[in-house]
C-alpha cells in the first residue's frame, strides 16, 4: 500500500467535518421537525406520517440521477469536491425553510410543510450523496479509511449532541413566548455554521482515487451494474431497517420524553447522553476492527443496541433515572460505532466489483445506498406517525394512557425487534472481503460468513 494513501489526522477531521455540518441540518430534522411539525406548528401526527413517506417519491428520481452525475463529473477539483463548495451556502439556507413557517402559508400549514421539507431533502441530496461518495477515493488503504469514518461518524455525534443541548435553549432564547420564532433563529444559526464547515471540509481534503471506470456505463446499465452486485443490495436490506429504527428512535425522543416520562425539562440531558455516547462510540470503531471484522462488528452493535432499547421497559424512570441515562448513552455508543463498519463495507463492495467487472460507480453506489436510508427513515417516520394518530395522540392538548403507553412501544419494543432481526441477517449473510484492519494497515483477505 502506498505510504500516499495513508492519510493525515488532520485529513480525517477536515472530512468528518464534513458530516458536523451535514447533520446539523439532518439529526435537527430526525430530533425536532416532527415534534415541531406536531405539537408547535400544529400539524397532525397522520399528516406528518404522510409528508415523510411522499418525500422519498422524490429521493428515488433525484438519488440515483446525482449519484450518476457526480461519478461522471470531471474538475480540477476532482468529482465530489467541488459539490461540496457550491451547494455549502444553499444548503445551509434550505435548511431554515422548513422552520420558516411564513404567514402566507397558515391556511395551508400541511402543504407548506410538505414543500419545504421536499426542499430541504433535496439540498440534502445535492451536498450529501457527493460528500459521502469523497469517503470512496479519498484512500483505499483500509486502516486509513475505517479510522476515516470513524472520525466522521464521531463529528455526526458530535453535531447530534451540540443540537441537543442547544437547540431547544436556543430557540427559547432567541424566541422568548413566540416558540415559532425562536426555532427560525435557531436554524439560521446551525444553516449559518453548516456553510462553515463544509468550506472547511472542501478545503481540508483531497482525492486520490481517480474514477475512471475501464468500462463507461450509461444510467440504464450502471444501475443494472449495481442490481448485478449482490453484497451491496443486501447491504442496503441492513440500512433500510436499520434507518426504519433510528427514525423512531431518534424521532420519537420528544415524544418519549415529554408525554411518556413528563420530564420535557430533562429533554437535553436524555437525548445529549445519547449524542455523547455517539462520539465515544465512532472514535472506539477502528480499535473494534482490530480484533472484529467489518460484518462482525456491524452485528455486534446491531444487537447490543437491541439490548439498551429493551432495557429501558423494565425499570421506573422515577426510580431509575441514571440507569435510563446510561442506556441512553450505551445506546448512541453502539449506534454511531455501528455506522463506521456500515459505511466502510460501501467502499469494500464497490472495489471488489469493481475487481471483478472494471466498473466503478462509487456516487451511484452510495447514491443508492443513501436513498434507502432515507427511505427507511421515511417509512419509519410514517410508521410512528400513523400509528401515534391511530392512538389518539393530540400534538396540542391531553393525551390518553392509551396514546402515551404506544409512545412508550414505539420507543422500546419497536427498535429491539428491528434490531435483533437485524443482527441475525447481518451475521449470517452479510460477506466481509477485507476482514480486520491490522496494526500495518494491511487487508485480510478474508469472507467472514
Amino acid at each position: 500500500m502506498s505510504n500516499s494513501m495513508i492519510i493525515s489526522t488532520r485529513e480525517k477531521i477536515s472530512f468528518g467535518l464534513g458530516d458536523f455540518a451535514s447533520n446539523l441540518s439532518w439529526q435537527t430534522t430526525m430530533m425536532f421537525l416532527a415534534f415541531y411539525f406536531t405539537d408547535i406548528y400544529g400539524i397532525s401526527a397522520a399528516a406528518v406520517g404522510t409528508i415523510f413517506l411522499v418525500s422519498r417519491m422524490v429521493d428515488a428520481v433525484t438519488d440515483p440521477v446525482l449519484g450518476y452525475i457526480t461519478d461522471r463529473t470531471k474538475t480540477r477539483w476532482g468529482s465530489y469536491r467541488p459539490y461540496i463548495l457550491f451547494m455549502a451556502i444553499p444548503f445551509g439556507i434550505m435548511s431554515y425553510i422548513p422552520y420558516s413557517a411564513p404567514t402566507f402559508a397558515d391556511n395551508h400549514k400541511e402543504m407548506f410543510a410538505l414543500f419545504s421539507y421536499l426542499i430541504l431533502i433535496i439540498g440534502f441530496t445535492a451536498i450529501n450523496i457527493p460528500y459521502s461518495s469523497l469517503g470512496n477515493v479519498i484512500t483505499s488503504d483500509n486502516k486509513s479509511r475505517v479510522s476515516m469514518q470513524g472520525y466522521r461518524f464521531s463529528m455526526t455525534a458530535a453535531a447530534g449532541l451540540l443540537i441537543s443541548l442547544s437547540v431547544a435553549p436556543l430557540a427559547a432564547y432567541l424566541g422568548g413566548d413566540d416558540v415559532v420564532k425562536g426555532y427560525r433563529g435557531a436554524m439560521l444559526v446551525m444553516g449559518g455554521i453548516a456553510t462553515v464547515f463544509f468550506l472547511i471540509c472542501f478545503m481540508g481534503v483531497k482525492e486520490r482515487i481517480k474514477v475512471s471506470p475501464d468500462k463507461e456505463l450509461n444510467i440504464k446499465s450502471a444501475i443494472k451494474s449495481i442490481f448485478n452486485n449482490k453484497p451491496l443490495l443486501l447491504l442496503t436490506v441492513t440500512m433500510l431497517l436499520t434507518n426504519m429504527m433510528g427514525a423512531v428512535k431518534f424521532g420519537g425522543a420528544m415524544y418519549y420524553v415529554k408525554h411518556y416520562l413528563n420530564q420535557e425539562s430533562m429533554a437535553y440531558m436524555f437525548l445529549g447522553a445519547m449524542m455523547l455516547g455517539g462520539v465515544f462510540g465512532a472514535l472506539c470503531a477502528g480499535k473494534a476492527n482490530q480484533y472484529l471484522n467489518k460484518c462482525h462488528l456491524y452485528a455486534s452493535c446491531c444487537f447490543l443496541q437491541g439490548i439498551a432499547c429493551l432495557s429501558v421497559t423494565f425499570w421506573s424512570i422515577d426510580s431509575s433515572i441514571y440507569l435510563f441515562i446510561l442506556s441512553q448513552f450505551a445506546f448512541g455508543f453502539f449506534f454511531q460505532m455501528m455506522l463506521v463498519p456500515q459505511f466502510s463495507l460501501i467502499s469494500d463492495y464497490v472495489d471488489e466489483h469493481s475487481k471483478k467487472t472494471g466498473e466503478r460507480y462509487d456516487g451511484l453506489a452510495v447514491s443508492g445506498c443513501i436513498f434507502v436510508m432515507k427511505t427507511g427513515g421515511a417509512i419509519g417516520g410514517a410508521i410512528m406517525g400513523w400509528i401515534l394518530a391511530m392512538s389518539g395522540y393530540n400534538g396540542t392538548g391531553e393525551n390518553t394512557d392509551i396514546a402515551i403507553n404506544t409512545i412508550g412501544m414505539l420507543y422500546g419494543f419497536y427498535p429491539t425487534l428491528l434490531l435483533f432481526i437485524l443482527t441475525a441477517v447481518i451475521y449470517f449473510l452479510l460477506p466481509d472481503f477485507k476482514g480486520k484492519a491490522e496494526k500495518d494497515g494491511s487487508l485480510s483477505p478474508v469472507t467472514s460468513n
